[in-house]
């Protein structure tokens, strides 16, 4: 769901993470992407990746 939502205006992929608690609360099972995963998923689709801090400053 990730790499669509990246063709649709998606440009900060942490903001799509759903919180444990909201999962849990449906009682689905969560496994958090680890951040390789989610490197690879973004490059796949041809975006650049960039790490940033709480002023969207590229770190």
């Amino acid at each position: 769901m990730g790499k669509l939502a990246l063709f649709f205006g998606v440009t900060d992929f942490g903001s799509m993470i759903v919180e444990e608690n909201v999962v849990t609360a449906a009682e689905k099972e969560h496994k958090p992407a680890r951040a390789v995963e989610i490197i690879k998923a973004v490059e796949s689709v041809g975006r650049s990746v960039a790490q940033r801090n709480t002023r969207y400053e590229v770190l």
